[in-house]
C-alpha cells in the first residue's frame, strides 16, 4: 500500500460488493500484489475502499494502515447466521469470538473463548444511528472453516453468538494494535447448517439478500456523509 494516499475513512470489503459504493464516485483502482485500493469522496469526506481476495490477509490490511491518514475502519461484507437469524438480516458486530485457527476449531476446544471487542466508539455510534437500516447489534464469531461451522453451533449459541464471519476478530485486534476505531457491518447471506453459502436460496431469500446489501451499503454511506465519528 506504499505510495497510495489512504483517506481518513477506510472500508474493507469483498470485491463483489464494491459496486454498492459507486456513490462515492471512486477513481480508478490501484492494484497491488495482495490488495486493490480505490479512493473516492462523499460529502467532503475522503474514503478508501480496500479489497483483498484472501481472508487471511485482512488483518495485514489493517496493520498496513498504521502509518497513514486512516482514522476509522469499517468492515463490510457477508456472514452466516446461526439458527434464529434470517437471510438478509443486517447486523452490527459489537464483539467477535476469535476462532481464526482451523486447528482449534477442528479440536472443538470449547473452553476459554476469546471475545475481541470492536475498538473505539464507532460501534456505539453506529448502533444509535442504525434504526432506519434495521441493524441488529450482535456478537459474532470469526471462523477459519466453513466445513467445521456446524459443529460449533451449540457452544456459540450458548455463548450469545448470532453470526459467523471470517474477518471481524482479525480486523478488531489489528485496529486496536494500531490505535484506530473499527466497526463491522455485515449482511446474513446464509444460515449455518441449513444451506451452503451462496447456494440453495429461495427466490424470496435471494431478493431479500440483494436488497439488504444495498440498504446496508447506503446506511454506511449515510452515516459517513453525516460526519459521524
Amino acid at each position: 500500500m506504499k505510495d497510495f494516499e489512504i483517506q481518513p475513512t477506510c472500508i474493507l470489503l469483498p470485491s463483489n460488493d464494491a459496486s454498492l459504493f459507486s456513490g462515492i464516485k471512486p477513481k480508478k483502482p490501484q492494484k497491488f500484489p495482495f490488495w486493490s485500493l480505490v479512493n473516492g469522496s462523499l460529502a467532503g469526506s475522503g474514503i478508501t475502499l480496500i479489497t483483498t481476495p484472501y481472508n487471511l490477509l485482512v488483518g495485514d490490511s489493517v496493520l498496513n494502515l498504521e502509518e497513514t491518514s486512516c482514522e476509522q475502519i469499517f468492515l463490510f461484507g457477508s456472514c452466516g447466521g446461526l439458527p434464529g437469524m434470517n437471510v438478509g438480516d443486517r447486523v452490527l458486530v459489537k464483539e467477535a469470538v476469535n476462532l481464526e485457527s482451523f486447528t482449534l476449531m477442528n479440536k472443538q476446544n470449547f473452553h476459554d473463548l476469546e471475545f475481541v471487542p470492536a475498538p473505539g466508539n464507532l460501534s456505539s455510534n453506529l448502533f444509535q444511528f442504525r434504526k432506519e437500516a434495521g441493524l441488529k447489534e450482535v456478537i459474532g464469531a470469526t471462523v477459519s472453516s466453513l466445513a467445521l461451522e456446524k459443529k460449533w453451533i451449540p457452544i456459540l449459541k450458548n455463548s450469545g453468538v448470532s453470526v459467523m464471519d471470517m474477518e471481524a476478530s482479525a480486523v478488531f485486534s489489528a485496529a486496536s494494535a494500531i490505535g484506530r476505531m473499527a466497526a463491522a457491518v455485515l449482511y446474513v447471506s446464509d444460515i449455518v447448517g441449513s444451506h451452503t453459502p451462496g447456494t440453495f436460496l429461495s427466490v424470496s431469500e435471494h431478493d431479500k439478500l440483494k436488497n439488504s446489501r444495498k440498504i446496508l451499503a447506503q446506511f454506511l454511506l449515510d452515516y459517513i456523509s453525516h460526519g459521524h465519528s
